[in-house]
C-alpha cells in the first residue's frame, strides 16, 4: 500500500568526510498520514508498512498506542542504510498513534509522531450535482455532525467538474475527517478539502453507525456535467474529474480496495437516446473497472427533474438496461422518497433539480441499506422492483407487469392542492391507445400491476414508457409521485421504456 514519502532532517548531525557542508537525512519512504484510513484485508485487518533510509540510526523503534490499550513497541534494524517494518492494525473504532524514534547506541530521537490512523473500508461516490450534494440547508457544519462522523474519512478535494486542476487542492494528497459539506457553486466556491457533501456524510455515517468499523467515503463528483466530462482521458495532470479521482485513489493506496462505487449522474444528459447514454455508460464503466477494483458498483437512475435540461425517459432506460446486462451492477432510484415535512413536503429546491437535505439522506440510507446486504450479510431488501415480464389480457386492452417482489402502485398523489393520476405518466406510444387505469392484481403475491387501456392493445411494436415527464403538466413542479414501489422498502421501480411486441 502507498503511503506519503516524507524527509526529516537531523540537524547538527554532520556527514563523515564532507567537510561538514552537508546534513544526515532519515527519509521515511514508506509511513501513514494523520487521518489515514487503510482498507481492510479479507482477515479483517490492516497491514501497514513503514520504511525508509538512514545514514545515521542503527535501528528505528516504532511505538503503536491503540486508544483504550497499553502501547507496543517493535523495532526495525538499519541494514545497509535501510529499514522497514510492517504494523497490524484491526478494523475498530479506535485511533492508532505511531511514534518513530531513530535510535543510535543508548540515544534515541523522535523522527515523526501520526496520529488518527484507522483500519476500515473504502467507498467511492462520482458523478455531477446530486452525486456532490451540496448543503443547501446549511445543516452539516463541522459543529453539527454526529460524533460517529469522526470515523469517516477521505482523501484530497472535492474539485468542480468544468476547471482544469486548481492547485495546490487538485494534488491534494492529505487524508481528514470527512465534512458533510461540498463546495458552494453559487458563491465561487470550487474546491473543498475534505469535503463528501451531504450523501457522502450521511452514506458514512450509516455505514459506521451499523458496523462499528471506519469508513473511507471518496467523493470525485463533479458538481454538473454530461457523462462526457467524466470518461476516461489521456491527461494525467488532474485537469479532469476521472485523472482528479485516479490520482486520489492512487495517492490513497485504495484503488484496489474499493469495496463499493456509487455512479450519480444524467441530468445533463437530457434528450439523450437509449443507445448513446448507454454506450458512454459503458465505456466510463469499462474503464473504472480496468483502472481500479471495486467488488460492487451501485448505478443511481435519474429521476423526474431538471426539466430545464431535456426529457430524461432514454436516459432512465438506458441505466435500467445496463443493470440488467451487468450482475456487478446494483440499480438504485430516487423515486419514492417520503415528504419533506421541513418543506411543505416537496424535497426538491426551487430550481426544480437539487434536493434538500431530506432526499440525500433518504438516498444515504437506501444506498447503505444494499451495501449492508451486499457485504455484511444484513439480509436487507432495499432493491428496487424489477420487471419480471409483460404480457397482454386475452382481450387485448389490458397490459400485465408483473416484478420480482411486491409493490404498491400509489394511484394518485396530491401535490399542491391539485391531484395527479400515475395513469397519466405511463403512455403507449400508439396516439390511438391510452391507459386509463392502473392498479394491482389480486393474485401472484402482490407483484403484478394492470394497466386498462382505451382501446385494443396496437399490432404492431411499440414502447410502454412509465415516468413519462419531468413536471406536471402545464407546470414548473418536478414529478415527485405517484410512484410504483417496493411494498416492504418504499423504494421505487426504476424508470422504464419497454418495447411491446404487437398483440
Amino acid at each position: 500500500m502507498f503511503s506519503c514519502s516524507k524527509n526529516i532532517e537531523d540537524p547538527g548531525i554532520i556527514e563523515p568526510g564532507d567537510g561538514g557542508q552537508s546534513t544526515i537525512k532519515t527519509t521515511l519512504t514508506k509511513v501513514p498520514l494523520d487521518n489515514q484510513l487503510y482498507a481492510r484485508n479479507t482477515k479483517g485487518d490492516c497491514i501497514i508498512t513503514i520504511a525508509g533510509t538512514s545514514a545515521k540510526y542503527n535501528s528505528i523503534a516504532i511505538t503503536i498506542k491503540k486508544e483504550g490499550a497499553a502501547a507496543q513497541h517493535i523495532e526495525a534494524v538499519v541494514t545497509r542504510g535501510e529499514f522497514s517494518k510492517e504494523v497490524i492494525i484491526n478494523a475498530e473504532l479506535k485511533n492508532y498513534t505511531f511514534d518513530i524514534f531513530g535510535k543510535e547506541g543508548a540515544t534515541s530521537a523522535l523522527i515523526e509522531q501520526v496520529k488518527n490512523v484507522v483500519c476500515g473500508d473504502v467507498y467511492v461516490i462520482h458523478g455531477q450535482s446530486n452525486a456532490w450534494a451540496q448543503d443547501y440547508d446549511n445543516k452539516y457544519n463541522d459543529n453539527d455532525l454526529p460524533a460517529s462522523a469522526d470515523w469517516v474519512r477521505t482523501i484530497g478535494a472535492m474539485h468542480v467538474y468544468s476547471k482544469s486542476a486548481i492547485l495546490p487542492h487538485a494534488r491534494d494528497t492529505l487524508w481528514y475527517k470527512a465534512r458533510g459539506k461540498a463546495p458552494d457553486l453559487s458563491m465561487q466556491e470550487y474546491v473543498g478539502s475534505g469535503m463528501v457533501g451531504v450523501l457522502g456524510i450521511n452514506l458514512g455515517v450509516k455505514l459506521v453507525d451499523s458496523l462499528n468499523v471506519p469508513i473511507a467515503i471518496i467523493n470525485g463528483a463533479g458538481g454538473g456535467g454530461s457523462i462526457d466530462h467524466y470518461l476516461s482521458s489521456a491527461d494525467s495532470h488532474q485537469n479532469t474529474p476521472y485523472d482528479r479521482l485516479s490520482y486520489r485513489l492512487n495517492k490513497g493506496g485504495v484503488r484496489n480496495a474499493i469495496k463499493g462505487f456509487v455512479w450519480n449522474q444524467g441530468e445533463s444528459n437530457g434528450n439523450a437516446s437509449v443507445d448513446s447514454y448507454k454506450s458512454a455508460l459503458k465505456n466510463l464503466y469499462n474503464s473504472l473497472n480496468s483502472d481500479f477494483s471495486f467488488e460492487k458498483f451501485y448505478l443511481v437512475q435519474t429521476p423526474p427533474g431538471c426539466a430545464s435540461l431535456g426529457n430524461h425517459a432514454g436516459v432512465r432506460e438506458a441505466q435500467r438496461q445496463f443493470a440488467v446486462e451487468n450482475e456487478n451492477i446494483r440499480l438504485m432510484t430516487r423515486h419514492g422518497f417520503l415528504p419533506d415535512q421541513n418543506n411543505n413536503g416537496n424535497y426538491f429546491l426551487s430550481d426544480g433539480c437539487h434536493y434538500h437535505a431530506h432526499a440525500y439522506e433518504t438516498l444515504a440510507n437506501w444506498i447503505g441499506n444494499l451495501i449492508l446486504d451486499d457485504f455484511y450479510d444484513r439480509k436487507l431488501e432495499y432493491d428496487v422492483p424489477k420487471i419480471v415480464d409483460v404480457t397482454y389480457a386475452q382481450s387485448a386492452d389490458s397490459i400485465f407487469i408483473k416484478y420480482d417482489r411486491a409493490i404498491t402502485v400509489q394511484q394518485s398523489l396530491s401535490v399542491a392542492g391539485v391531484s395527479y393520476d400515475l395513469k397519466d405518466f405511463i403512455s403507449i406510444s400508439s396516439s390511438s391507445v391510452s391507459v386509463t387505469e392502473v392498479g394491482k392484481t389480486t393474485n401472484d403475491e402482490g407483484k403484478v400491476m394492470y394497466l386498462k387501456l382505451s382501446g385494443v392493445a396496437p399490432n404492431t411494436s411499440s414502447k410502454l414508457t412509465y415516468l413519462t415527464h419531468e413536471n406536471y403538466p402545464s407546470t414548473s413542479k418536478p414529478y415527485i409521485g405517484p410512484w410504483i414501489t417496493s411494498l416492504n422498502s418504499g423504494v421505487g421501480a426504476p424508470g422504464f421504456v419497454y418495447e411491446l411486441p404487437p398483440f
